[in-house]
């Protein structure tokens, strides 16, 4: 698309005028003509709380497939097992087939 040569003038003028708006002054034009101001980012929320482990007799595949690595490491190590090396899958393996030792 070809600019006419009589505009062509009044957009190079308009590009030298006037800074662009900082966030907080772009943020006053919008409420100004009546849209909705952007929310304020709040400050890091502090993390949700980790989901207590099921106890023994409650576990199942889908419970401890839906914990973290760390969650099932620690439960291992609660149970004297080893888990130096072992993958998500094998650790679930390692709970699912260990009675729990008292």
């Amino acid at each position: 698309m070809e600019i006419q040569p009589e505009i062509e003038p009044e957009i190079e003028a308009t590009k030298t005028q006037q800074p662009a708006p900082d966030a907080d002054a772009l943020a006053e034009m919008v409420a100004a003509i009546g849209g909705a101001a952007a929310a304020p980012v709040p400050a890091s929320a502090p993390a949700p709380a980790p989901a207590p482990a099921p106890s023994a007799e409650k576990f199942t595949e889908a419970s401890l497939s839906a914990m973290k690595v760390p969650q099932l490491k620690e439960l291992c190590q609660q149970r004297g097992m080893p888990i130096k090396g072992l993958k998500k899958a094998e650790l679930v393996w390692s709970l699912l087939s260990h009675p729990v030792r008292s």
